[in-house]
């Protein structure tokens, strides 16, 4: 269901949810079903480990048995170039072995950038009533309110509705009102 095609309500029907919130029973119930909204942490290999296993894919066996076979022609009618080949192929795993485990390096650094940046607390409706509870609590159906330094409604559907999974337990949205005096609106 996309979130910006429907009317609050029927995101409210959708999710089994109301402007009130869930009840702590609902909540969970939800919680233990979907399990935690939080960014799970990947257990970690040594860093050798994970080099090496950049270099024993599947991709990486293929290039490195290309390279033996070129090695074994070399060995068999030298002078045909089938070194260079070999030497080639070699520097292309390497190159491809090296550069993916930058990305993945990369990767991991940016998702712990963003473990770091991420609240750990919001406020939430849950019987009715504004509660404070750990971001860790939410599930799908919460109503979320959201101070005005926080993401605006449309960014925060926008990820609900990709599904990541820091927000994905979100199906509403509630801003608190600014000393501007906005209103309230889900």
């Amino acid at each position: 269901m996309n979130p910006h095609r429907h009317a609050i309500e029927k995101l409210y029907a959708h999710l089994h949810s109301s402007e009130q919130g869930l009840t702590q029973a609902e909540a969970a119930h939800r919680l233990a079903r979907y399990g935690a909204n939080q960014i799970e942490k990947i257990t970690g290999q040594s860093f050798i480990v994970r080099l090496l296993k950049e270099f024993t894919h599947f991709f990486a066996l293929i290039l490195w048995l290309a390279a033996g076979l070129a090695f074994v022609a070399e060995w068999k009618d030298p002078g045909q170039g089938m070194a260079m080949l070999g030497y080639a192929v070699l520097g292309v795993i390497l190159i491809n072995g090296l550069f993916s485990f930058l990305q993945e390096y990369r990767a991991e650094k940016a998702l712990a950038a963003l473990r770091n940046l991420l609240p750990h607390h919001t406020t939430a409706f849950r019987d009715g009533r504004a509660v404070q509870l750990p971001v860790a609590g939410l599930v799908p159906g919460d109503v979320v309110l959201l101070s005005p330094a926080c993401a605006s409604f449309d960014q925060f559907r926008d990820f609900e509705a990709r599904g990541d999974a820091f927000v994905a337990a979100v199906a509403a949205i509630e801003s608190q009102p600014s000393d501007e005096g906005e209103a309230r609106h889900a």
